[in-house]
Parts: C-alpha cells; structure tokens; sequence
C-alpha cells in the first residue's frame, strides 16, 4: 500500500510510543516522546499501531490490512446495496464493474485518500435500496446509524473525507425520501448518533494522551491537532508557474512563516494564522492570477467528472431522475470537488468526486434503462435502417 514516508515514519514512531507507555497517540523517535498525529488527522496513528499490536504484525502489514480491510468491506456493502436496489442484471452488472473500478483506482493512489472514496462505495448503493421502500424499519434505522459512525471514522481517517457523502445523505432525507417528519427525525438523529461517537471516542484518547504528557511535563507546546488547512490552501495557489515565487511544495509555506515569524513552530496555530493572513493577502494583491487558477483546477475537476460520469450523464439529461436525487448528488459532487478546487486537482485529492461520480454515472444509467432506454435505442436503430434502405 502506498503511504507518505512521513506517515510511515510516524506510524513506526506510534508502535514504539505505545511500547514504552501503554498509551494509545504517543510517539517515541528514539529520543523523546511526542503527541503522535498532531499535524495530521489522527485515525491512522491510533488504528494501525492498535491493528499491529493486537495480531502482532509490522506497521508496513498493518497499513496494508487496514487500508485494504476497509476497502473490501465497504466494496461488499456496495455490491450488495447495488445488487439489490438495481432490478435488472445489465445494470447490476455495470454497478458491481463501476465499485470495483472505484476500488482498484483507490487502492493504486493509496494513503488516506482512500477514506473519502470508502463512504460513497459503503453507504450511497445501501441507503438508495433502502429507500425504495418508502418506510422505515429497523434496518434502515440501524443502517443509518452505521453510516453516520462510518463518517465519523472517515473523518478522523481523512479530514472531511465523508463530508460529500454527509450532504448527500442529508439532503435525501429532507427532499428525497418520501416518509413523514417523524421518521425523518428517527434517520437524523441515527445519523447524529453514530456520527457523534467516534468524536466522543478520539477526545477520550485526545484527553488520555494530553493528561500523560500534562504529568509528565514532557511536551507543553500547543499543537493545532489535526491536518493543517492553510498550509495546504497556500500552496495551491502555486498551481500554475507564476513569477510570485509559490508552487505546489512543503517547503514554499514554510519558508514564507520563517520569513515573517522565525520562531514559530510548524503546523501550530500561529502557523496556521500566518498562512491564513497570507493566503488573503496575495488573493488581495493578484485577484487575476488567483481567478485563473481558479478556472484551471475547475476545468481538471470537470474533467474527471466527465470521464468518470461517462454516459451517465447523457442519459440523466435524456432520462431526469427528478430534482431531490439530482439535488443529492450535485451536492455531494460539488461538496467533493472542494479539495481538488481548493488544493490541487490530482486523483489523491479529487477521488471523493472520482467514487461518487462513477456512482451517479452508475444510477443515471439504470434510470434511463428503468425508463426505456434500451427500447428506444432499439426503435432508433430502426428508423435509422429504414432511412438507409430507402435512400437506396
């Protein structure tokens, strides 16, 4: 599995660290020990090192186990939601080819990314079936709860990798589903619920780690504690070559923060604050090159949503499945561009909009067959035959 040598490193850090303390986000770097994770999204370094622990694996089979372990449950959960929601096996059969390409294009860019592709494969297919019903049961209640526990995780996995799938799920419920206000709420609050428990759960762990470190006062420094944002919104600004001196690189945001404040440490909040001051700054200064970059990395996003949407797109202008599911997924869709948009427009970044595109590709496709589309392709065929022989 391909992982970012820092966060292979970190990982190798967390193993030690929870040798030596018995506690869960401690890193030790063979001279002291460290708050592990407080400059990227924590997920990573509690479950991995736990997964090695526990079955007594190296870091490096663990990563492959957890990345490639989610990966497949949710690819089942997928396969099975498309398999019952889709009525008829040509479109079953496109929907299982689609979640695995999906699968295998996650699992080749690898790392976190992938979480932001596990909530569209592992809850968009399920909750569509569920909602053929038109009624609420204890399965779908359990269901939602489930896919609300599954965002939480995402989230610490990936900051914000379920955030598209969150919009799209919330918007169905309040314009798709046709059941009453009562068992709308019964959904949210699942939803809520599970959603609320993996944050519960890290700020246990947050607080067990910081009340070691607090004893011990053995690191005092205030950390930001999660991925920095700022950091990386600077950076993309450097998307095009540019006489400014900002490209896509690490070393262009610090560099900048060691110009104005040599002190501070990276990725803190005084490090987040200057980027964010300077990101404004040059947006002030250069409106015109940041409105080019702008229309750059979106014309790329609309470029993946082509190729990986296809002829779903034909078919959902041909075949309108309604405005609340459309309203759903462009949400969903546009929520998922952000990081690509905001960033940089590469699969890592855009493969939220890679997986649910496909998806909506997908649907559109079994809509339009749903509403006799084989039919009349077959009927224009037809008249395309008559009109040849009688020009003959």
């Amino acid at each position: 599995m391909v992982i970012m040598p820092c966060r292979y490193r970190a990982l190798l850090d967390v193993a030690a660290g929870y040798k030596k303390t018995g506690i869960s986000l401690v890193g030790y770097n063979g001279k002291g020990l460290y708050p592990a994770g407080a400059s990227d999204d924590a997920g990573i370094y509690y479950f991995i090192p736990n997964i090695a622990h526990a079955f007594n694996l190296s870091i490096a089979r663990a990563i492959d186990v957890f990345f490639v372990g989610l990966m497949m449950i949710t690819l089942i959960a997928g396969i099975i939601g498309s398999l019952l929601f889709f009525k008829r096996w040509s479109t079953r059969l496109i929907a299982v080819v689609g979640l695995v390409g999906i699968a295998l294009v996650s699992l080749k860019v690898g790392d976190v990314y992938l979480a932001s592709a596990y909530a569209a494969v592992g809850i968009i297919p399920p909750f569509l079936y569920f909602t053929r019903s038109k009624k609420i049961n204890g399965w779908f209640v359990a269901f939602i709860f489930l896919a609300g526990l599954s965002i939480g995780i995402d989230h610490y996995i990936r900051s914000q990798a379920g955030t598209a799938v969150l919009i799209f799920t919330a918007l169905s419920l309040l314009f798709y589903i046709k059941i009453s206000r009562k068992e709308k709420a019964i959904l949210t609050i699942s939803l809520i619920v599970g959603m609320l428990m993996p944050m519960f759960y890290f700020h246990t762990l947050f607080q067990q780690r910081d009340a070691y470190f607090a004893s011990n006062k053995s690191y005092a420094e205030q950390l930001l504690g999660g991925h920095p944002l700022w950091h990386s919104v600077y950076v993309g600004l450097g998307f095009l070559d540019n006489e400014y001196g900002l490209k896509y690189n690490d070393d262009v945001a610090y560099n900048k923060v060691r110009s104005i404040s040599p002190g501070t440490r990276l990725v803190s909040p005084e490090y987040e604050q200057i980027l964010k001051r300077e990101t404004f700054k040059f947006i002030r200064e250069h409106p015109r090159f940041v409105l080019y970059t702008l229309f750059a990395k979106l014309g790329i996003a609309f470029f993946f949503l082509l190729v990986f949407a296809n002829i779903g797109l034909l078919a959902a202008i041909r075949y309108p499945k309604g405005w609340p599911l459309e309203l759903s997924f462009w949400g969903a869709i546009s929520i998922s561009a952000l990081p690509g948009i905001i960033v940089i427009p590469t699969p890592p970044y855009l493969l939220g909009l890679i997986a649910l595109a496909t998806i909506y590709g997908i649907v559109s496709i079994n809509h339009a067959v749903e509403n006799g589309a084989w039919r009349d392709i077959y009927a224009a065929l037809n008249r395309s035959g008559d009109k040849s022989k009688c020009a003959a």
